[in-house]
């Protein structure tokens, strides 16, 4: 019934390198609860589609943007352009000047994943100790190691530290979290560096989301007027 839907969804998640696991772990942070993989290979197969803001935050993970391809293939908004921003009259310059603080802000995120944070993978186990082990590469396609989720917080931390010495762009990581806690609510209820220490791995996740996108969330104070 939802073939079209079915193909996009696999071929975009495949796109990605997600499993069926690690998408429904991505939506679980999304919207609070995560399909199983039978589920999700009913979505892939057309038997079943998610429900409407299921497969906006499907958009979100994939795309980095709500851009009502898969909302259209499930047929959810049939025939309606993708959405365009709040204000489509803003002039060019304007247009531009948020483009290049968006930019910025996911400059922002790549610089806290220093140190190669971002390959890390989902890998983890439990030892005696009831630490949790994630497998981590010092480049792309080279040996794994082991590193603890402490060991992962400390670098985290270290990153925030180096980007907050840094006087040119203390008030530009303000903006960053502005935008970061309007869209995590998770991470403003805990705060950034207690969600770090407590949630390194999640944080890293969120931080290579950002990397790749092109639009953020809610406003800072050098982007609240551009809205």
């Amino acid at each position: 019934m939802y073939d079209e839907f079915g193909k996009l969804l696999k071929q975009y998640r495949e796109g990605q390198h997600l499993t069926q696991e690690q998408l429904a772990g991505k939506l679980e942070r999304h919207i609070g609860k995560a399909p199983s993989k039978g589920t999700i290979s009913k979505w892939e197969h057309g038997d079943r589609r998610p429900s409407e803001e299921t497969v906006e935050a499907l958009e979100e993970i994939l795309f980095g943007e709500i851009s009502t391809i898969l909302l259209r293939a499930a047929r959810y908004r049939v025939g309606l352009e993708p959405r365009q921003p709040p204000h489509s009259e803003i002039d060019f310059v304007t247009a531009q000047s948020r483009k290049e603080h968006f930019g910025h802000m996911a400059d922002i995120a790549k610089a806290l994943l220093s140190g190669n944070l971002s390959n890390v993978t989902t890998k983890s186990i439990k030892t005696g100790d009831k630490f949790d082990i994630f497998e981590y590469f010092f480049w792309e396609g080279g040996a794994g190691q082991g590193i603890t989720g402490r060991q992962l917080s400390d670098m985290l931390e270290r990153n925030i530290e180096s980007l907050s010495e840094q006087p040119d762009d203390a008030y530009d990581l303000d903006c960053f979290l502005h935008h970061l806690v309007t869209e995590y609510p998770e991470v403003k209820s805990k705060g950034f560096n207690k969600f770090a220490e407590e949630n390194p791995y999640e944080l890293i996740d969120i931080l290579r989301l950002l990397t790749r996108r092109k639009t953020f969330k809610g406003a800072c104070p050098v982007c609240k007027d551009w809205w």
